[in-house]
Parts: C-alpha cells; sequence; structure tokens
C-alpha cells in the first residue's frame, strides 16, 4: 500500500538510497508501504465491535481459513457482476469489512486507514495539532498526498456497495519507531460524497476500464503487464514470457 505517492515530493525508493540512516531507512517508500499495509491490516480489528454482537455469519466458509486456532479476521468478500454493454460482462470481488446499523437497515461498511509518518515530510500538518480542529484541511492535505489511494480505497467501497467508509487517523508514537501507533481520530464518509470531494468521477472509470478491455480483447491470448508511468499521464502495456510470471 503506497504512501505519499502522488506528493509533490514522494518518499524515495531504496534503490535510489543505497547507504540509508537508520531513521532514513524507516522513510523509504518500500518501508513506508510495508507500514502502512500493516496499519490497515489491524485497524479494522481495533475499530470493529466484535465481542459486543454475535458476528454476522455468510453462506460460505471463509476462503483463508488456514485451520489454526485464531480467530480469522472480521471480513466478507461479495462476488458481483456488471453489465458494460457489447456483451461484455464484469465479475469482480469486492471486500467488506463489517457492517453497522442505521435507522434501522443494515449497511456494509469499509474500514481504512491513513498513516502519518512524519508531518515534516507531508506538507507540514501536524495531526496531533490539527486533525480536531482542522480535519477539512488534513484531509484535503491527504488527498494532494494519497490522491490515487482515496481513489482506488472509494472505487473499492462503490464496486462493495458499502455505504459508509471510515477512515482512521493513525500516526507513529515516535516518528522514529515505525512499529508503535497511536489512533488519533476515526471519520465516517458516504463513498459517493467522498468521490465528489477528491473530484472522482465514476463514469469516467467505467469508460476507462471498458476501453482497455476493448482493446485487450483484441491481443493474442497470453500474459501482460499493465504499468502506469511514474511521471506521465500514460499507460504502457507490455507482453510478459509466460515462464517469467512468476518472478513478477
Amino acid at each position: 500500500m503506497t504512501v505519499s505517492e502522488t506528493a509533490r515530493e514522494p518518499p524515495s525508493d531504496e534503490k535510489d538510497t543505497p547507504n540509508p540512516t537508520a531513521l532514513h531507512a524507516l522513510n523509504l517508500s518500500g518501508a513506508l508501504a510495508r507500514e502502512a499495509t500493516l496499519i490497515n491490516r489491524y485497524f479494522p480489528e481495533q475499530v470493529l465491535n466484535s465481542p459486543a454482537k454475535e458476528p454476522v455469519q455468510l453462506d460460505g466458509p471463509n476462503p483463508f481459513d488456514e485451520n489454526t486456532d485464531k480467530p480469522a479476521s472480521s471480513g466478507a468478500y461479495f462476488y458481483r457482476k456488471f453489465d458494460l454493454g457489447d456483451n461484455i460482462e464484469l465479475v469482480c470481488r469486492s471486500e467488506v469489512n463489517g457492517c453497522m446499523e442505521f435507522k434501522g437497515e443494515t449497511h456494509n461498511i469499509m474500514v481504512r486507514a491513513l498513516n502519518e509518518y512524519d508531518s515534516k515530510a507531508t506538507g507540514g500538518i501536524d495531526w496531533r495539532q490539527k486533525l480536531d480542529s482542522q480535519q477539512v484541511a488534513v484531509f484535503a492535505n491527504e488527498v494532494k498526498n494519497n490522491s490515487c489511494k482515496l481513489a482506488r480505497w472509494t472505487i473499492q467501497a462503490l464496486l462493495a456497495d458499502c455505504n459508509v467508509m471510515k477512515i482512521g487517523y493513525v500516526s507513529r508514537a515516535n516518528p522514529r519507531d515505525n512499529n508503535n501507533h497511536v489512533i488519533l481520530g476515526t471519520y465516517q464518509y458516504k463513498p459517493q460524497e467522498l468521490a465528489g470531494q477528491i473530484n472522482f468521477s465514476l463514469n469516467n472509470v467505467w469508460g476507462v476500464l471498458k476501453a482497455l478491455i476493448n482493446h485487450f480483447k483484441d491481443l493474442p491470448e497470453g500474459d501482460y503487464l499493465l504499468m502506469r508511468d511514474p511521471n506521465k499521464t500514460l499507460l504502457r502495456l507490455y507482453e510478459v514470457p509466460t515462464e517469467e510470471v512468476e518472478n513478477l
């Protein structure tokens, strides 16, 4: 999971920093990605009120049950089918982290977390000082620094038919320690409203996807890699030898 990917000065990459200091190594892109991934793995377990009620049971078993004594993480997966027209149907797997009751109805929710590693490196807005009083400014700064990630979360919520997104703000307890964190706050958004706030068009998403599918279906059968150019508004498609797929 990326961190500050779309910032004016994104985190340095490991390959460009051969001999970083211990502190600098914590803030390289790979280390930040691993930190953010772990935060988003554990954050839902911190905020979901699982002991209060019996968990919602679905028809199918947990697909990731490894027959261990530890309970599986809360969540559910749904397969949904969308008709894109021109005899193109899309089936996707969507994820729901939990559910909540509101006005007598049960709503699916998605839970995600933004994380702060160093306020000086992310626009100078200290979450501890500004989150309660200037949450809009904090969020606007995150939209600037993490627009791709927020757009991805929004489309995931819409595909999963989630009515609510809960986004937490998680910060390092100490900027020099990437293992201990504190939850500073959690805010609730409706996916459709969040899409408008980040200038995200769902119609444009479907249009781009269908254009890509129309291009792909005319290609010969094989393995391909679609990559976004890091410095240009450009997508590149590469054909990959079958024997190299596992090495990607």
